[in-house]
């Protein structure tokens, strides 16, 4: 990382922080952004996680992926390999998140992070049950 990237990364922690000190009361409110925290995962990276989690929801519950939600989408390279019709499965989203967001991320921890907080539920279970095949 060059030192606009770590002052950029460095910034949106302390905005991370800052939101999750609004939910000190109830920890499972905070569990994904320290993930983020944890894992030095930046601004952008998390907008293709949470994007990603349109894109698999939409497969899921659609068995394909939306016009609209590719409009939403359009110009972020990344999201164009999870862009196909079929429920999503674990190795899937396993590959996607080690190829465009960290290799040391463990998609385990991720979605339960995730389901945690709240974000996506049904897909977080589906994902983690599919793991188990």
């Amino acid at each position: 990382m060059n030192t606009d990237e770590k002052y950029e990364l460095l910034k949106y922690q302390i905005t991370r922080l800052q939101l999750m000190l609004s939910y000190v009361i109830d920890e499972d409110k905070s569990m994904f952004h320290m993930f983020i925290i944890d894992n030095n995962i930046p601004q952008r990276k998390v907008g293709i996680i949470l994007r990603s989690l349109i894109i698999l929801k939409e497969r899921l519950f659609e068995n394909q992926v939306s016009n609209e939600t590719k409009k939403l989408n359009d110009g972020v390279e990344e999201l164009n390999s999870l862009d196909i019709d079929g429920k999503p499965t674990y190795k899937e989203y396993e590959n996607f998140i080690q190829t465009y967001i960290d290799k040391k991320i463990t998609v385990k921890y991720l979605l339960l992070s995730l389901k945690r907080q709240g974000i996506d539920i049904e897909l977080c279970d589906y994902l983690l049950e599919d793991m188990k095949k």
